[in-house]
């Protein structure tokens, strides 16, 4: 390949090559292989009407402010900062070289895209920006990966395709309707490289603002995650100290109210067998009186067996007063004793309804006390 670094004042036209348009891969070869209009050309790159530049060199990038900056390399190097590849993190805005070096006559223009693999994996680069006649210089290509996901490019992968169009003859001057010629514009940015962009950009840190948006909506969206997460442990840690506190009032209370439903019972109980003992002591009473008076009556009382305690007379009088009192006890006796059988009855309705009532309470209690067990289990 012939040296040609001096060619960015280079007409074709001069070489008796009068078409223009766009070039065919056999008419790139051509200014390749003749005007050098690509450095560090690879044939296996070139396709039918474009070249494929490949991943290569300097590589910035910023994080968070913290500008990076290193360059792709056949082997990594990190003493001097050289890795195999790059590694394009989600909504990251990243500027990158290629191997390839342009080297343009005055006569061509280049287009560049984004290889359509990129493309489809979330990278964007836009449409059509056209490399200018003349420039002699590395491209810098911003990427923007506009995926969710990061994306790894290694040296010497294909990333653009390059296509090249010849004007018409620069060099040809054109009378002006109203007098005077046309002239060549030259390019004085012809020389522009990847060390005066960073010049020219200084410290300001070339970021993606759809990067900084995710980024404050995940600070947002994480700080909200870490309210809720907070309210929802206080929330069921007061669940739990209810919970808590409510099957421990339940079951006090059911075990006070088994106590006293026993109590009650015992206490109807006692109450019956004692109504019972003195109705029983009562009638046995009124038997023993009504036989002593009849045999009184019938003069067979055994007179010896009360003779060591009292006389005749006392005992007559004592006999007497006797069958008076067992004569108001009998008829006082029946009537208490009818009066006491009622009111037991009255009182044995009043806490068997009672006794009802309890268990019913108790039923549902117990009911209450098994379904806060089932929450409880189920949330475990």
């Amino acid at each position: 390949m012939p040296n040609n670094n001096n060619n960015q004042n280079v007409n074709t036209y001069a070489d008796g090559h009068d078409e223009s348009g766009m070039l065919s891969s056999s008419h790139i070869e051509y200014y390749i292989e003749k005007y050098g209009i690509i450095e560090n050309y690879d044939k296996s790159c070139l396709g039918p009407a474009s070249y494929h530049m490949r991943i290569g060199g300097d590589v910035l990038t910023w994080d968070k402010g913290k500008k990076i900056e290193f360059s792709l390399g056949e082997e990594e190097d990190k003493n001097k900062n050289i890795y195999t590849s790059i590694e394009l993190k989600p909504n990251s805005l990243t500027f990158i070289t290629t191997i390839e070096k342009f080297k343009l006559t005055k006569d061509i223009i280049c287009r560049f895209n984004l290889k359509s693999k990129w493309v489809h994996q979330g990278l964007l680069l836009g449409t059509g920006p056209i490399v200018d006649p003349q420039l002699h210089a590395f491209l810098l290509i911003p990427i923007h990966n506009f995926s969710s996901q990061p994306l790894t490019m290694h040296y010497g992968d294909e990333l653009i395709s390059v296509e090249f169009t010849k004007t018409l003859n620069p060099d040809k001057q054109l009378d002006l309707p109203g007098g005077g010629k046309t002239k060549y514009i030259e390019n004085e940015n012809w020389d522009f490289d990847f060390k005066k962009y960073r010049k020219r950009i200084g410290e300001k840190a070339v970021e993606s603002s759809v990067l900084s948006q995710f980024q404050a909506y995940d600070e947002a969206i994480k700080l909200y995650e870490k309210n809720i997460k907070n309210i929802t442990e206080e929330n069921e840690k007061t669940a739990k100290n209810l919970e808590d506190k409510n099957a421990e009032t339940l079951n006090r209370y059911t075990r006070y109210n088994f106590i006293g439903l026993i109590a009650a019972i015992v206490g109807v109980a006692v109450l019956v067998f004692t109504s019972w003992q003195l109705i029983e002591s009562a009638h046995e009473k009124v038997d023993v009186a009504n036989n002593l008076i009849k045999q009184y009556e019938e003069n067979s009382v055994d007179f010896h067996s009360f003779a060591s305690k009292s006389s005749y007379k006392d005992l007559q009088k004592k006999l007497l007063e006797l069958k008076r009192n067992t004569e108001r006890l009998n008829s006082e006796s029946y009537l208490k004793s009818n009066k006491i059988e009622v009111d037991l009855k009255e009182m044995r309705k009043k806490y068997e309804e009672k006794i009802r009532s309890l268990e019913s309470k108790i039923k549902e209690l117990n009911k209450k006390v098994g379904n806060q067990a089932d929450i409880k289990a189920s949330k475990q």
